[in-house]
């Protein structure tokens, strides 16, 4: 059919679209592209070309339903007028009359390479044109080996291929590879040719029928009155020639099909009438196996229509009692149809066994008992549909297209449309119609759900398709087993029988198809998403292999499809429009996309081009013929608003928001041609306001872009503003007529641009800013942008026109989602008031999406962006010099890195407030800025928040509760900010009442005055508890280790993690305090119990107290001796040395007395390094003491165990008396030891000392007493003891003798520094030596040991022996 251009058949909607734009063209300033797309302008110049027939596209071989096609490249570029399907052949109706065989599209299996380019050949498949040049077809037709067509130029019937039974009506039955015209009819002139398997029908001009071929089953309808027997007049049963169907000579017949072996028809009145061979339900006239009279089936009657509900019921109820005809039908009547399939292969048999036929006595018997299964017979061919186009009454012709069309969407049908049909095609045994209303009617075989009514019964009665199922439909198509319909939206649909996957697998596995059949069952078991992987491991690694398995994925194992399913040419393709559909025998389909645009980008420029668009749509394809055309358009006499045809910039009408128009046609499907030399550089005309529009034409070159599937081209320049429709040829001269256009406006002019600085943080990923721009010139486009600059990188961020008439939204950001979405769904959007004469356009960006497109590596975490704004997303006006500064903005990341302390103490009884007073704590930070003013200037922008956590783990800002908010001092130098500390009371924050314990806190900054937050990483722990008074009291001064334990009842308040400091300083007393700067190491405990401190050697340090302190006595004894004994004033020298050395004397002698002050260590705690918590002060510093001397020095192995044994006998052998001093007198006291500890200073004695025996490594320790020190008493009769040793001669000195007695008095122990250790001797089970080494205060043992010799026993025989 011929196709007008889209500003002839639009004229009456856009009128009524200016009028329902008439409130809005009031009220908002017009905008151009929205003018054009409301159908408000027309073209410049006249686009009308030469009409001609056809759709230019892509045409694609889909192996299956959901995809996996192949494109048929040599279809490129040609237009199509029908896609045919018949009997293992495929070809493709160009619109000059050329037919095209597509070869590899029916098999099995389709490859994804690129098929054979489309050719005409005879049968051995040679690239050979079966037609002379000058006989191109109007319409061509598939027989099973024959083939029939319409002549382009002469309107005659044309036949060649295989003729045995007449089937070419030339009279013969010998064939013909020529192609010719049928003589019986070389005068009359024909519009439609159908083939059944071995007949024909053609339709002439004027409504006639005629049939041809071979009609055992009645299919040529030459029947009169009454039902012919062929096996009796088999000659009737063939006819060499086209005859009229006298039967018909009443009806003016618009449409013809033919199935294998029946044909229905369809007169000007809207019904469809049938006849031939029956026996599956191809009539639609109920159950009859043959019927050579045609007869009505359905069709727009009331009496018909009511009558067809009761038909289904009966239809229904026929059903449940049949299943499988074949199974049901008597044996000759079964055996003579297979015959029938069997002779159907042969070309050249007498009119007897042709076909078999059944008896009449057969065909009665078999009436009631047809199920819902034809034969298989072999292949059929049929591909007929009716295009969508205008319609006027029923019955009316445009031209040559006798079939009135499907009413177009847009074009409600009417009442009088439904039944009323318009096309029909056939199948192998089954007939699908369609009426001006849109539905389909089907009936006939339906094994594997051709009819697509959801199940594989046949029917004998027509039935709809529901409309839930199948939308509505313009044109439709059947092969052998399967049926396409193409909506009026241009959407395909196919049903019936799919791809053999058997046959694929046994292909690839070598033709066995009992292993086929196994991999396809344990497929099946299996779940869906199972299925494709394990077929891929099945089967070969091969592009087909891979293929099938693909297959098995979208579509599943199921052999057919009983309800319409979408046709999906490809992924890439989409939802395309599909402008012909043609299902294949072997389950696949045919299918040609329309070459069609649907946007374009950008959909607007300046006037010099030179831009690059990118036009979206579908059938497009690599050729070097691409043209681009642009069509200018002027406004509509009477359209409201300016009537100069300039463009005005304005706010836009846009509701999608996408640059394409609204199909007006949904099933617009046509092309224009446009000649390129019949359009000059004059081709222009005057607007209605009277200037002239200097505007013409432009053609440009395009080409294909593999990676958006679009036709790029170079924007020309134009000679004034307006807007232009833009079409694409594919072929260079049928161009798109799509309402694509094209907008050449007025550059913008960015005045400001806010906010001036913005922060963001990682914290919160998801954060967003309003980019609001002020400018003049502004419109709302689909690429409406705000750039954003920073050192040569870029970040542009779809943006959309606030309308000062819109009510404004509450504040706030929009949703992430909605930034995304990009142009589509727009929400309405309102800022500040905008300024007269200027525009506001906003855009929602993540912040942290634009500062990591912005930053550089090695960039700071402060950006200074520039901003500028294009309507195009392409062209950027550059922002005057004097507004560049309007026009930034500042943008940091920021980021805490660290908090010090990280820990801080919560006020309690043992940690005052005023120490917390003036404390200060600092955050490490990235990213800092002056970003803005608070109410106290800059700095009041600056707060920092504590805000209670459960527990350390978990990082969210939401869900906390703030304890502490103050303000912040920033030093941009060192990159921190200080704040005061908190002081916060632990028996508010504890959660367990009792004061002491842990708890978390998230410290956040924000440095904008409290809208961004970031966080610091680490928790900061407040915590609240006390230490236990530590032991030992004493600690020696050479690296002493000391455990600070927790109070038994607060364990756990000493959290994990912690780095205490520790501080050290000893002295005390008169000679106060001397600070160690030496570090002391401490760590926590495992069990959070104690702190274990490693302190310094203080060695010196004690040293350098005692010196002091031996200073100060020294000093104070002689100047005492100087106020008592001051010197004479002529004291002579002799006087005053005697003097001197006097109070020296008195000095030297003061000095003893330093060790009656001992030397105190007192340790600092600050268990958050900073604020001193606790005070340790009862420890005191000692010298390890030297062992002088052991006694004995010497033991036998086992000595404390025989003492203790003898000891035991000595109770069991008293005698028991009541005072038992009898008893005790027998006991030995254990063996003890004996050690003489010497020290400079004092040998501490209050505490409890330990004596370890070491040998080897195994120690023993034994606790020790220290003997009390002599009275004087004891030393005067220890001296008397020393002189009576003395006076006897020859004296030897025994044990009884006291230690020290052989000694001068003088020279006895001092009581400071010279003590006597006892111990108990421990049992020492090995002969050997054993070291001896002593802890004064129990815990730290010096460095001084003696060693205890360990003996063997003497044996027994060798001391007899011996004496």
């Amino acid at each position: 059919h011929h196709h007008h251009h889209h500003h002839h058949h639009r004229e009456g909607r856009l009128a009524a679209g200016a009028m329902e734009g008439a409130a809005t063209a009031a009220m908002v300033e017009e905008d151009p592209l929205a003018t054009a797309r409301s159908g408000g302008m027309e073209s410049l110049v006249d686009l009308d070309g030469p009409r001609s027939r056809g759709v230019l596209g892509e045409v694609f071989a889909c192996r299956g339903f959901a995809g996996g096609a192949a494109t048929v490249e040599r279809m490129r570029g040609i237009k199509v007028v029908d896609l045919l399907n018949g009997y293992g052949e495929q070809f493709a109706l160009a619109d000059d009359g050329a037919a095209f065989r597509l070869t590899d599209v029916s098999a099995d299996y389709i490859s994804s390479d690129p098929p054979a380019g489309p050719e005409l050949g005879d049968d051995d498949g040679a690239a050979q044109q079966q037609s002379a040049p000058d006989v191109p077809f109007e319409q061509l037709a598939l027989g099973d080996g024959f083939y029939a067509g319409i002549g382009l130029d002469d309107a005659r019937l044309y036949t060649w291929g295989a003729g045995p039974d007449g089937q070419l009506g030339i009279g013969h039955c010998r064939g013909s590879k020529v192609v010719e015209v049928v003589p019986a009819v070389r005068d009359r002139a024909f519009s439609q040719v159908a083939c059944g398997k071995r007949h024909g029908v053609a339709l002439s001009v004027d409504g006639a029928v005629y049939t041809w071929g071979k009609g055992h089953r009645g299919e040529l309808g030459q029947g009169t009155t009454r039902e012919l027997n062929f096996k009796q007049h088999p000659a009737k049963a063939v006819r060499m020639i086209p005859k009229l169907v006298a039967a018909l000579n009443r009806q003016r017949v618009t449409r013809v099909a033919c199935g294998a072996t029946f044909t229905a028809v369809i007169d000007d009145s809207g019904w469809v009438w049938t006849w031939g061979e029956g026996l599956a339900g191809q009539l639609g006239t109920g159950r009859e196996s043959s019927r050579c009279v045609p007869k009505r089936v359905i069709g727009p009657s009331e009496e018909i229509l009511s009558a067809r509900s009761h038909a289904r019921i009966e239809a229904e109820e026929a059903r449940e009692e049949v299943s499988d005809y074949l199974d049901v039908m008597p044996d000759d009547a079964r055996e003579a149809l297979q015959m029938s399939s069997n002779q159907s292969q042969a070309n050249d048999d007498n009119d007897d066994n042709a076909v078999a036929i059944l008896s009449p006595s057969q065909e009665e018997e078999c009436k009631g008992q047809i199920g819902d299964e034809a034969p298989l017979i072999t292949s059929l061919s049929t591909s007929d549909s009716v295009d969508v186009g205008q319609v006027g009454a029923a019955g009316e012709a445009e031209e040559n297209n006798t079939v009135p069309a499907v009413k177009s969407e847009g074009n409600e049908p009417r009442a009088a449309d439904y039944g009323f049909f318009v096309n029909v095609v056939c199948g192998e045994a089954h007939v699908l119609a369609l009426d001006r209303a849109g539905k389909v009617a089907v009936w006939g075989f339906n094994r594997f759900g051709q009819l697509g009514l959801g199940d594989t019964t046949t029917r004998f009665q027509p039935e709809w398709i529901p409309d839930e199922a199948l939308p509505r439909v313009a044109k439709i198509s059947a092969s052998k087993y399967a049926s396409a319909a193409v909506s009026t939206e241009l959407a395909g649909f196919v049903w019936g029988k799919r791809t053999s996957l058997a046959g694929q697998v046994a292909s690839l596995l070598g033709g066995r198809v009992a292993n086929a059949a196994h991999v396809l069952s344990k497929a099946a078991a299996l779940p869906e998403d199972a299925q494709r992987e394990f077929l891929r491991s099945s089967l070969p690694d091969t592009p087909h292999g891979r293929a099938v398995a693909e297959e098995v994925a979208r579509e599943g194992l199921a052999t057919c499809h009983t309800v319409p399913v979408r046709a999906v040419v490809s992924e890439q393709q989409g939802e395309a429009k599909l402008s012909l559909v043609q299902s294949l025998d072997s389950g696949g389909f045919l299918a040609l996309v329309l070459t069609s645009a649907s946007g374009l980008s950008p959909s607007n420029g300046p006037l010099k081009g030179g831009g690059e668009m990118t036009i979206r749509g579908m059938g497009f394809w690599p050729s070097d013929q691409i043209k681009v055309r642009f069509v200018p358009m002027v406004k509509k006499p009477g359209m409201l608003g300016d009537e100069d045809s300039a463009s005005v910039v304005g706010n836009p009408v846009d509701q999608e928001g996408d640059g394409v128009a609204e199909p007006e046609d949904a099933a617009v499907e046509g092309t224009d041609e446009l000649d390129a030399g019949s359009v000059s550089s004059d081709s222009s005309s005057e607007s209605s306001g009277g200037a002239r529009d200097p505007r013409c034409i432009e053609e440009v070159r395009g080409w294909f872009d593999p990676a958006s599937g679009g036709i790029k081209c170079i924007v020309p320049p134009s000679e004034a503003i307006g807007v232009v429709l833009v079409q694409v040829a594919m072929d260079g001269r049928t161009y798109t007529s799509d309402d694509i256009y094209y907008d050449y406006a007025q550059p913008c002019e960015l005045m400001r641009s806010e906010p001036k600085a913005q922060c963001c943080t990682m914290d919160e990923p998801e954060r967003m800013m309003r980019i609001t721009c002020y400018g003049k010139s502004l419109a709302d486009r689909p690429e409406l942008c705000i750039r954003l600059t920073c050192d040569g990188r870029t970040y542009c961020a779809p943006a959309q026109l606030v309308r000062p008439e819109q009510p404004p939204l509450p504040e706030g950001t929009a949703e992430s989602e909605d930034a995304e979405a990009g142009q589509e769904n727009k929400d309405d959007v309102s800022g500040a008031p905008v300024p007269v004469g200027q525009q506001m356009v906003v855009a929602d960006v993540n912040v942290n999406e634009v500062f990591s497109a912005l930053r550089g590596k090695g960039d700071s975490e402060v950006l200074q962006v520039k901003i500028d704004v294009s309507l195009n997303g392409q062209d950027f006006p550059a922002v005057p010099a004097e507004l560049q500064e309007e026009c930034q903005l500042t943008i940091s990341r920021l980021a805490v890195r660290d908090c010090s302390p990280n820990a801080w103490p919560l006020v309690s009884d043992n940690v005052l407030a005023k120490q917390l007073v003036g404390a200060v704590m600092t955050l490490r930070c990235t990213g800092l800025a002056q970003l803005g003013a608070g109410e106290e200037g800059p700095e009041g922008s600056i707060m920092v928040r504590l805000c209670l956590r459960g527990n350390s783990s978990g990082n969210s800002l939401e869900g906390t509760s703030c304890v502490y908010q103050c303000p912040g001092q920033m030093d941009l130098a060192a990159g921190s900010v200080m704040f005061a500390a908190p002081q916060l009371a632990s028996s508010e924050l504890m959660q367990n009442g009792q004061g002491w314990g842990t708890c978390h806190a998230q410290v956040q900054l924000s440095i904008d005055g409290g809208s961004t937050w970031a966080r610091c990483p680490e928790p900061l722990v407040f915590y609240a508890g006390t230490f236990a008074d530590p032991q030992p009291v004493l600690v020696p001064v050479g690296a002493p280790r000391l455990c600070l334990p927790v109070r038994h009842d607060q364990l756990g308040w000493l959290f994990e993690g912690c780095d205490p400091l520790v501080e050290l300083r000893i002295g005390g007393g008169s000679s106060g305090w001397l600070e160690v700067t030496s570090p002391v190491t401490v760590s926590r405990s495992e069990d959070g119990c104690a702190l274990e401190c490693a302190l310094p050697d203080l060695s010196s340090a004690y040293s350098g107290v005692l010196e002091s302190r031996k200073a100060k006595l020294r000093d104070t004894a002689v100047a005492t001796y100087w106020a008592e004994h001051p010197l004479e004033e002529d004291a002579n020298e002799e006087a005053t040395a005697h003097a001197e050395a006097q109070a020296a004397a008195h000095g030297d002698a003061a000095v003893e007395e330093v060790w009656q002050d001992p030397c105190e260590l007192e340790l600092l705690v600050k268990v958050n390094r900073e604020v001193e918590s606790w005070r340790f002060d009862k420890f005191r510093l000692f010298e390890h003491p030297s062992i002088d001397a052991l006694r004995p020095d010497q033991a036998e192995v086992g000595a404390a165990q025989q003492a203790g044994e003898e000891e035991a006998a000595a109770i069991d052998n008293s005698d028991g008396s009541p005072d038992g001093v009898e008893g005790e007198a027998s006991v030995a006291p254990p063996p003890t030891c004996e050690l003489t500890l010497v020290s400079d200073s004092v040998v501490p004695t209050d505490s409890h000392p330990i004596v370890r025996f070491s040998f080897g490594d195994k120690s023993i320790d034994v606790p020790g007493t220290f003997k009390p020190l002599p009275t004087p008493e004891e030393l005067e009769e220890l001296a008397k003891a020393k002189q009576a040793a003395a006076k006897k001669k020859g004296g030897k000195k025994d044990s009884i003798v006291p230690p020290g007695a052989d000694q001068p008095a003088s020279e006895l122990p001092d009581s400071n520094k010279r003590r006597t250790l006892v111990c108990e001797l421990p049992r020492l089970s090995e002969p050997g030596d054993y070291q001896v080494e002593v802890a004064v205060n129990g815990v730290d043992f010096g460095p001084s040991q003696a060693v205890l010799q360990v003996v063997a026993l003497p044996d027994e025989g060798a001391a007899e022996a011996a004496e």
